[in-house]
């Protein structure tokens, strides 16, 4: 039986990052600027055919392609409790709009009762089969979302706003009673314009700025811990 190496595809908004484990164990990290002029699939089936590092896939007698990939994906996410019943086409198309094309991809995140639908470019997806023998795809988001329950949410007593801050999106959420009670998604622009909204979300949720706190992690753009201490007491960073 023919080993698999594994890549795991890393789409962020200006390049791919990818991790490349190969059939020896060994595991190499390689990144591709997109190109802007060229939508994100045209940009990956360039990499796939013209990259040393992605020719070099393990492959069957047949020359069929013998890779596991990873595609990690950044799109929005779109919250439901566990015990409702949803169409997620629709659901999604309802709530978030410029996606009606995509493929809606549905998991569910038992340790907070609640299923997450995000979408997938077609023509992406189709790229990567086309290229690799298994797939799966995963929302960046939602490990996120677990660690920072499991690590540092301790409980209805401690109540803590949480932001994170990656490719360009800064993601708010807060739990209370083992569950969501908030989760939303802002673009990052300026250090001004995140300040504007993590307050607003901190005041909309009835947070005590002596009492709560406010947790920072992933890429904090520098300067707005500082900002955020001079209206909230307690801003700490935690590490994932």
């Amino acid at each position: 039986m023919t080993d698999i190496k594994k890549i795991i595809i890393n789409i962020r908004n200006d390049k791919f990052i990818f991790t490349i484990t190969e059939t020896d164990g060994t595991t190499a990290e390689h990144e591709y600027a997109i190109d802007k002029k060229m939508s994100i699939a045209a940009n990956l089936r360039e990499v796939f055919r013209e990259q040393s590092y992605m020719k070099a896939a393990k492959t069957t007698k047949d020359g069929i392609p013998c890779i596991h990939a990873v595609l990690k994906v950044s799109t929005p996410v779109v919250l439901i409790p566990v015990e409702e019943e949803f169409d997620p086409e629709s659901t999604y198309d309802i709530t978030i709009k410029g996606y009606k094309y995509d493929e809606k991809l549905v998991k569910e995140i038992s340790l907070l009762d609640a299923v997450a639908i995000y979408p997938l470019n077609k023509d992406l997806k189709m790229v990567v089969e086309d290229n690799c023998s298994e797939i799966e795809v995963e929302n960046n988001i939602i490990p996120v979302w677990q660690t920072l329950y499991k690590n540092y949410f301790k409980g209805t007593q401690d109540r803590n706003l949480f932001v994170y801050f990656y490719n360009d999106v800064m993601n708010i959420c807060y739990f209370e009673q083992h569950r969501f009670r908030y989760a939303n998604s802002f673009s990052m622009q300026n250090t001004d314009n995140m300040l504007y909204y993590i307050l607003y979300v901190w005041k909309q949720l009835g947070m005590n700025k002596d009492t709560d706190a406010l947790s920072l992690c992933g890429e904090i753009p520098a300067g707005l811990h500082e900002k955020l201490s001079k209206f909230i007491e307690e801003v700490k960073e935690c590490v994932l």
